[in-house]
């Protein structure tokens, strides 16, 4: 079980997470001091570690597609992606109207349209409003 936990880990991870459980073990408040309860809070620790790891490969593709699809790629929530997104100031991706989109715009519900595009409903109902806007300033 330990081997197969090690084996996931770099050399360098695997030496930290050993002084961490040293130091766990150590601890006069730690009693008694079971192998299981070292394992829990090694994996707690690792988890928690996982969650902030950003990689500079992770950190190039914000910006490049929607907070959820790069969730979905390397393995976060859409909402972490888009915090880190806006730590890092990277502007939010936009998916540029077109005008075959355009066209479609009031020719059903804008529920169907927002499906039929895969845009939201509410994506779809700003771009008809923003396009009544510009008909009314010409």
């Amino acid at each position: 079980m330990i081997g197969v936990f090690a084996s996931t880990l770099t050399e360098h991870e695997f030496e930290r997470l050993c002084n961490e459980a040293r130091r766990i073990v150590a601890d006069p408040e730690f009693d008694p001091p079971s192998l299981l309860d070292v394992a829990r809070q090694i994996k707690s620790l690792r988890i928690r570690e996982a969650r902030n790891y950003w990689t500079a490969e992770m950190d190039a593709l914000l910006g490049t597609a929607t907070d959820d699809a790069i969730g979905k790629a390397i393995g976060k929530p859409g909402q972490t992606v888009a915090d880190r997104r806006r730590a890092l100031k990277i502007q939010a991706f936009e998916r540029k109207w077109t005008a075959e989109e355009d066209a479609m715009l009031g020719t059903d519900t804008c529920r169907a349209i927002a499906e039929q595009l895969g845009r939201t409903r509410d994506a779809v109902k700003h771009r008809m409003r923003f396009l009544r806007r510009k008909t009314q300033i010409n």
